[in-house]
């Protein structure tokens, strides 16, 4: 009965455009819930459960974040080191600039381009949008494909990103972007492992993530993923089934994206998040320094822009962060952290009360009035944070 208000929010979105969802909440170890609700397609008979498959998109930077933060805590790097320290082509990085007339120009970057601001966004790399430094990266991602027969490697993607033009100086601003993929290729580097390799061996399968990947066999993905549901862009509120972003899932595929490309279960992220909450993933210390906020007031500004629904967060490495509960709205704690993924996937970890929760659904746009994440936020930890 305690969680009847928690099954209405997530029964609503099953009919806002979701076929099926999942939540699980942990605590300090310990499952205190889970819930599994509708099909894994409209219309279908097969019940999401337990091996359903989500794309968890952009949660997959907070898996990469904490592969770079355990190789920190080993002092392999320091979080003020220049990236071209490990990846040369990031030398001598050039800032786009507008004469007052808007004609972009270029001059050699002066602050450095460190890993922090990488892991923070604050690099000044920038993907989609239509400024003149995402539309050169939007060129070199099109002549990376083109020389790669369309597979390309991180390494190919990344060494591309290295002669681009960043947006501002580093450390100045905040800006969604690519980042994280720079990230992922810094871990191989010191690793000497691909990306997926490290992330197995270091923390899918010391934590039993045995159904987190970055490619399978279609098969796979035909029976177990949960299907996504698109918005018309013509009607609003009506929602179609869509299989046009599968393809980057497939074997056969190579680019490992650190950004966005990993499908998983609702368990597997758990046992991700809640090892990482309770400190079995990498010292509790790290976790700290992971979830500090690293933006100015400048940068402050620009994540609030960017970001919907998340007053009184500021940004760590590779995640959000609580800094006041009260202008959020919300009933956690300051230190509160993690992130969410374009298709609704959602991950909270709180180490002050040892909360974790996960959140799963597949529809594209997740934003807007009816944003589902705070709203369940809210309801969990009034259900759960006395227990």
């Amino acid at each position: 009965m305690k969680t009847l208000h928690i099954e209405k929010l997530m029964k609503e979105r099953l009919s806002s455009g979701a076929c099926g969802n999942a939540l699980s909440v942990y605590k300090n170890g310990e499952k205190l819930y889970e819930v599994y609700m509708g099909k894994t397609f409209s219309g279908g008979n097969k019940a999401v459960d337990e091996n359903t498959l989500f794309r968890i998109y952009s949660m997959t930077k907070v898996i990469v974040a904490a592969a770079a933060m355990m190789l920190f805590e080993r002092g392999e790097f320091l979080l003020t080191d220049p990236i071209s320290k490990f990846l040369p082509e990031f030398e001598n990085p050039m800032v786009c600039h507008h004469t007052f007339e808007g004609k972009p120009y270029l001059e050699p970057a002066k602050n450095s381009l460190t890993i922090e601001s990488l892991l923070s966004m604050t690099s000044g790399i920038v993907s989609g949008g239509e400024s003149y430094a995402s539309r050169k990266f939007t060129e070199a991602m099109i002549k990376v494909n083109e020389e790669t027969n369309g597979n390309p490697t991180l390494k190919d993607k990344v060494m591309a990103m290295g002669s681009l033009p960043l947006a501002f100086e580093p450390g100045t601003r905040w800006r969604y972007g690519a980042g994280l993929n720079v990230i992922g290729r810094l871990v191989e580097v010191i690793s000497g492992k691909k990306l997926g390799e490290f992330l197995s061996d270091e923390i899918f399968i010391p934590l039993g993530m045995k159904e987190t990947a970055f490619f399978r066999e279609k098969s796979v993905l035909d029976e177990r993923l949960c299907a996504l549901y698109e918005e018309r862009e013509d009607e609003d509120g009506v929602f179609d089934r869509t299989v046009k972003r599968d393809a980057p899932f497939y074997a056969g595929n190579r680019f490992e994206d650190p950004s966005g490309g990993l499908t998983s279960t609702l368990s597997d992220c758990m046992k991700f998040a809640d090892a990482l909450c309770c400190g079995r993933l990498m010292h509790p210390r790290t976790v700290e320094i992971m979830n500090t906020n690293r933006l100015n007031e400048n940068a402050l500004s620009d994540f609030g822009k960017c970001a919907q629904n998340l007053s009184g967060y500021g940004f760590g490495l590779g995640v959000r962060t609580m800094m006041e509960p009260g202008l959020s709205g919300s009933l956690s704690s300051v230190g509160e952290f993690g992130w969410f993924g374009m298709a609704g996937s959602y991950m909270l970890m709180d180490p002050k009360t040892g909360l974790s929760v996960v959140y799963m659904e597949q529809v594209i746009p997740n934003f807007g009035w009816n944003f589902p994440h705070p709203r369940l936020r809210n309801a969990v930890y009034s259900t759960f944070l006395q227990e």
